[in-house]
């Protein structure tokens, strides 16, 4: 992951697309964890990464 500030904002963006897999698989995981397994999985990605912003 690499990582920078502006201002009050982080971004973040995956360092490679296998990185960038793992990420959309662990966060539609949380998304859709309920205690028990998920109902589903998510679509593969395409290979195709995107910044993420999380405001701290």
């Amino acid at each position: 992951m690499r990582g920078w500030r502006e201002g009050t904002f982080v971004y973040y963006s995956a360092a490679d697309v296998h990185v960038q897999r793992l990420l959309t698989e662990a966060l539609f995981y949380a998304d859709h964890h309920d205690g028990g397994t998920a109902e589903s999985t998510p679509a593969r990605s395409t290979g195709e990464t995107s910044d993420a912003q999380v405001q701290h």
